[in-house]
């Protein structure tokens, strides 16, 4: 369909953007604005990166928080695990201590 044919209903939208809508994320070329139920994409002449950011943002972030909490779980599982064995070779040193200093001594 010829851009000659939408004319009215982008004319439409661009009313919609200047009165209703709120911008969300802005650009030097690109923004990202919501009115209602709507989000609208206004796009000049966006480079590469601008254009993989808008398709895979949302992924991208996703993924990311996902590794940031399996970096956590990450860290503390090994710390759990040396804690462990601290707590179980300090125990074993306060038993032996415990042996060593009060334990029955047999006089002959």
């Amino acid at each position: 369909m010829p851009i000659e044919e939408r004319w009215e209903a982008l004319e439409e939208l661009e009313k919609v953007t200047v009165d209703w809508a709120q911008l969300l994320s802005k650009t030097d070329k690109i923004s990202l604005m919501r009115a209602g139920p709507l989000e609208i994409v206004r796009a000049g002449k966006a480079d590469l990166t601008q254009e993989a950011w808008w398709r895979y943002g949302k992924e991208l972030a996703g993924r990311k928080r996902h590794w940031d909490k399996m970096g956590v779980v990450g860290t503390l599982a090994p710390g759990a695990v040396v804690a462990g064995g601290w707590a179980a070779g300090g125990i074993s040193i306060i038993g032996v201590w415990l042996i060593m200093s009060h334990g029955s001594t047999t006089s002959g």
